[in-house]
């Protein structure tokens, strides 16, 4: 199903009511923003495709579909309150299609959950993070192409904060007892994910060595 069918569908499942072809078509300008160099439609795009691959497995999946599509609809790398905008934007367009208050409150908790900050008990909150970071467990050069992209999302950081910066997003997943939270996408991507980082980490390390960070 192409993006466009699978937002249409999960607009119906919604039962949201109005034309879901003007809300897309924003939601893309958004995701289609110049400084977006990994948080882009391909991005997107590779979140649903992994999402379509466990939907048996949610609970609520109209849900986690919309989540996913909004989870990042707003995003200024100069920022720290993206999730939150994001929520606020969802909000707006799901009140004016009249999807109830529950289904509301859910979408919003679910895209908070994208901030990797707590680990919920819900299995639809774990999929749609795990999601969100599967690019990690993927091969290596595809990671490494992802790490390159975040880089110039940051270019505005000097280096040398840019790198103290990435070396605790690292370690913190990194502490984890597992990256990912689902059994799925652990079986598939943790080994891989922990090598990724693992490797990433030790040259974050051996660059900021002789300065002390």
């Amino acid at each position: 199903m192409d993006r466009s069918e699978l937002f249409r569908a999960t607009w119906q499942e919604l039962q949201a009511q109005g034309d879901p072809g003007p809300v897309l078509r924003s939601l893309e300008e958004c995701w289609s923003e110049d400084h977006r160099l990994y948080h882009n439609l391909e991005h997107l795009d590779f979140c649903l495709a992994e999402l379509e691959g466990v939907r048996d497995q949610m609970d609520r999946p109209a849900e986690v579909f919309f989540a996913a599509f909004v989870h990042d609809v707003v995003y200024d790398p100069r920022r720290g309150d993206n999730e939150n905008r994001s929520v606020e934007w969802a909000l707006r367009v799901l009140e004016e299609a009249q999807v109830p208050a529950e289904a509301r409150e859910r979408i919003a908790w679910l895209v908070l959950a994208t901030r990797q900050d707590r680990i919920p008990a819900e299995l639809d909150a774990q999929l749609l993070m795990d999601a969100d970071l599967s690019i990690l467990g993927h091969p290596l050069d595809e990671y490494a192409d992802y790490e390159r992209r975040i880089r110039k999302e940051y270019r505005h950081l000097p280096r040398i904060l840019y790198r103290a910066g990435r070396a605790r997003v690292l370690k913190r997943l990194l502490k984890r007892h597992a990256i990912f939270l689902s059994e799925t996408f652990r079986e598939r991507y943790e080994d891989a994910a922990r090598s990724n980082l693992k490797r990433t980490l030790a040259s974050l390390k051996s660059l900021r060595g002789r300065i002390g960070l």
